[in-house]
């Protein structure tokens, strides 16, 4: 299971009162998924608060479900278990799922564990997206 990840892309959010410039950092493995915590880690160099995580997969789970949680130094973001992106059987994506844990410190690091593989479920994408302090 080849796994990295891509950033850059930055998205504009617009209001009446200001401008939230949100940014997404993005980690992929190719192939059969299989439950287990991804070696590729994001670390940061500045304080960044987190906005949601959200998943998708090419090729989807035939029998139970995907999913997966993203650990902050070891330690999920989620302490609530239920909030963790989920893919449903027979299903492609997630809802962008908000993390319990928000403040990511700089020379902290960002890594994804992949909790339920499901069953034949491939290539998945799982997109963070956070704002720079």
């Amino acid at each position: 299971m080849a796994q990295g990840f891509t950033s850059g892309t930055t998205l504009q959010v617009t209001g009446t009162a200001a401008v939230a410039t949100l940014q997404e950092q993005t980690f992929g493995w190719d192939g059969l998924l299989v439950a287990g915590v991804g070696s590729m880690r994001w670390y940061t160099s500045s304080a960044k608060t987190l906005k949601t995580v959200r998943t998708s997969v090419g090729t989807p789970s035939s029998s139970g479900v995907v999913d997966v949680d993203a650990l902050m130094d070891a330690s999920t973001v989620f302490t609530t278990t239920t909030n963790r992106p989920e893919i449903a059987e027979s299903g492609y994506v997630s809802s962008a799922e908000t993390p319990d844990v928000v403040a990511f410190a700089a020379g902290s690091y960002i890594q994804i564990e992949i909790v339920d593989a499901g069953t034949g479920a491939e290539d998945l994408t799982v997109v963070i997206t956070y704002e720079e302090e």
